[in-house]
């Protein structure tokens, strides 16, 4: 048999190698074939979770939350991780299976009545493991509580979240009660969407109930102070100077012990010219009041390090007006005005020392009679008088501490230089 197939092999002209090896080759192109199909199948996979996050809800309302788990991971339970605003630790839940397929769960009511929750969500399988997850503890979704709301979220089946008692308790609820029944006295009137019920009326837990009284806005608590804030920061400080250096009485006469300006007791000068200088390390603190909420008016110190022959510091008084361009975010524009003197770190300064008399003169010229004395590095001293403006950013964590970024301006006069301050900390207010 074999020696008739290599004969029709043969006489059909076919290589043998060619014979021989086709059929591993047809057998990995069905592989990577059936790889390709598998990948394919496995891309276009539902997600693990599938949630619409809810952002907003109306204020003293309970959160109704609905999610799909995919079929193949078969998960024991969904947990609910929640807390208000301000709150470090989570209070849990879990979710309960809905009738037609999902899990359902509501952040419930709470007395403190918070303007935003905080929440994530976790499935867990048969051997307690985490199955899939939407959200994080560090990252959570984030629900704004707010007066009115256009469109509130549901629950599943359409129908509304009944609202929380005024001061933020838990209402009675309805028993499940079959429709077509008497439960409680109360007969259950079967509905899915509150349009099935009488004028008057709302579908409530798959039963027409009287419908909840429309929610009105607080009315208009009188204005309050925000409170004060400390601010504690640190950065780099730079600044522009111009102008002219004086000698000063460095030089020690041996004759006399006296202190003169350099040996030939001449007041020679150098034209720093303008130059951008560091002022070094910077540290920052400000102390503050909100007589209005867009309003602060504060006490700032600032000092600066390494010192030069001069100790640089400065007192500041200023107004910042405050914008909220979210609820965590603030925004503010400061203008002030206050006292002190900047140092700036120069890297050489020279005067020049003459036998011969050249007084004023500010180059060292190319003459063996002649030298200069340097000092590298040379601090510069200016101001007394300073006008400070800029911006600030503050990021509240909770309600009493955030992080704080700042760039400031400070003129300085009469001995000029144009100080620039950015510095980063830590806000707190109470």
């Amino acid at each position: 048999m074999r020696a008739t197939l290599l004969m029709v092999v043969l006489g059909l002209g076919i290589p043998v190698g060619v014979a021989a090896s086709a059929a591993p080759i047809e057998e990995a192109a069905s592989v990577g074939e059936a790889d390709g199909r598998l990948l394919r199948r496995r891309s276009r996979r539902p997600p693990a979770i599938e949630h619409t996050r809810v952002r907003k809800q109306i204020r003293n309302h309970p959160v109704p939350l609905f999610l799909t788990v995919r079929e193949d991971l078969a998960p024991i339970s969904v947990q609910l991780f929640y807390r208000a605003r301000g709150e470090s630790d989570y209070q849990s839940l879990l979710f309960a299976p809905w009738p037609t397929g999902g899990w359902y769960a509501e952040i419930p009511c709470s007395t403190e009545q918070p303007t935003r929750w905080e929440y994530h969500i976790v499935v867990w399988g048969a051997g307690n493991e985490e199955l899939a997850t939407s959200a994080s503890a560090r990252r959570p979704h984030r629900v704004e509580m707010a007066e009115r709301v256009d469109r509130p979220p549901l629950r599943p089946d359409g129908t509304w979240v009944e609202m929380c008692n005024p001061d933020g308790t838990a209402p009675v609820r309805l028993p499940d009660c079959p429709p077509g029944m008497v439960c409680d006295g109360v007969e259950c009137l079967g509905c899915e969407v509150s349009e099935e019920c009488a004028p008057g009326e709302e579908c409530l837990a798959g039963c027409c109930r009287p419908a909840s009284a429309p929610v009105e806005p607080p009315p208009e608590e009188p204005y309050e102070p925000v409170g004060m804030f400390l601010r504690l920061a640190g950065g780099i400080g730079t600044g522009v100077i111009h102008g002219i250096v004086d000698e000063w009485a460095w030089y020690t006469n041996p004759a006399t012990g006296t202190l003169t300006p350099g040996p030939d007791n001449v007041v020679e000068r150098f034209d720093a010219g303008t130059q951008l200088v560091l002022a070094g390390g910077v540290v920052r603190v400000e102390l503050g009041w909100f007589p209005i909420p867009e309003l602060s008016l504060s006490l700032l110190g600032r000092l600066s390090f390494p010192f030069g022959d001069e100790f640089p510091w400065l007192v500041e008084l200023r107004g910042t007006w405050w914008f909220r361009p979210g609820d965590d975010h603030r925004l503010g524009v400061f203008l002030g005005g206050g006292a002190g003197r900047m140092a700036h770190r120069l890297k050489r300064v020279s005067f020049v020392q003459l036998t011969e008399g050249f007084p004023g003169a500010m180059i060292c010229p190319p003459d063996t009679r002649v030298r200069c004395q340097t000092f590298s590095p040379y601090w510069w001293s200016s101001g007394w008088g300073t006008v400070g403006f800029g911006v600030q950013y503050v990021y509240l964590f909770t309600d009493w501490f955030g992080l704080a970024a700042e760039l400031a301006f400070n003129p300085m006069f009469p001995e000029f230089s144009f100080n620039i301050d950015l510095d980063a900390g830590v806000y707190f207010a109470f």
